[in-house]
């Protein structure tokens, strides 16, 4: 995932899909001048919420230490991954 600029780094990015428990923080790996990118690990319990759920919330804290989410539509995410699972032979 690719986030912008103005974020601390030390709290990471807490993902939450829909209204579930938030996920454990995620760090930030480096920054390119694009953003600041997180690799988002996904287990197969974590592929299965996501192609179920609705939006993907990433919450992180900004440089002036506030809470910030931000809303990721899942929409078309299990229609794409039904359709990458199809072309692997899966």
């Amino acid at each position: 995932m690719l986030l912008p600029f103005g974020i601390l780094f030390d709290g990471g990015v807490t993902p939450q899909i829909d209204d579930q428990a938030p996920m454990q923080p995620l760090r930030f790996k480096t920054c390119l001048p694009g953003g600041c990118i997180v690799t988002f690990p996904l287990d197969q319990a974590t592929l299965e919420k996501l192609r179920s759920g609705t939006a993907l919330k990433l919450t992180v804290t900004t440089a002036e230490n506030t809470s910030l989410t931000f809303p990721i539509s899942l929409k078309g995410l299990r229609a794409a991954l039904d359709r990458l699972s199809a072309i692997n032979g899966g």
